[in-house]
Formats: structure tokens, C-alpha cells, sequence
């Protein structure tokens, strides 16, 4: 089931709602930590990745501005706004179907 908001202004999914679903489906939010600029290059470092979690944690609290989370975009410099065309911060996926397949890494982040 899909869930575009758990609090008044909380939503996670927010395309849930906004644009529905004509089919069963599931609505992914998605964060790859390599699409930063700044954080790629550090992707295996203790301190970029304590700095991604503060950018993260900033874009999340952003799904309780009425799901404005997935407009946030990367600018060159790795600072994330809402008024760039740089890369999506969120990777927002409609699935009608999947099969998960786990695979083990012991450095993959």
C-alpha cells in the first residue's frame, strides 16, 4: 500500500496522491549517496559520509513541506537546493512489479 503522508504535512510519497496510480503498484523513494558531487569522491571516508547524513537528514525534513523532498536537486558544488538543474537528490519510481535479489558487499554504500 502506498502511503503519501503519515502527519498532516508528511509525505514520503507524495506523487502517491498527486498523481494516482491507475494500476497496482508500489511508489519507491530512492537516495544514492554517489549521486553527490561532493560525497562520490569521499564514498569510502568516515567524515563524507557523517557529512552526507547531515545533507540527507536536511532533504528528509523536507517530506514534511508537503513532499517538496523530491524537488531537491545537487548543484555542482555538492550543496542541495530546490532551484537547480543539476541531478535529483530522490530517485521517485512508480513499480508494478520486482524482484528483489540481495547481494552482499562489505564497502558498498
Amino acid at each position: 500500500m502506498n502511503v503519501d503522508r503519515l502527519e498532516y504535512l508528511f509525505r514520503i510519497s507524495p506523487l502517491a496522491s498527486r498523481i494516482p496510480p491507475t494500476e497496482p503498484s508500489l511508489d519507491l523513494v530512492i537516495v544514492r549517496p554517489g549521486r553527490d558531487p561532493m560525497f562520490a569522491a569521499n564514498v569510502y571516508d568516515a567524515n563524507g559520509r557523517h557529512l552526507f547524513e547531515k545533507k540527507i537528514y536536511a532533504v528528509f525534513q523536507k517530506a514534511y513541506e508537503d513532499g517538496i523532498h523530491i524537488d531537491m536537486r545537487y548543484r555542482e558544488d555538492g550543496e542541495i537546493v530546490s532551484d537547480s538543474d543539476g541531478p535529483s537528490v530522490i530517485e521517485y519510481v512508480r513499480c508494478g512489479g520486482w524482484e528483489w535479489i540481495p547481494v552482499i558487499h562489505s564497502n558498498v554504500y
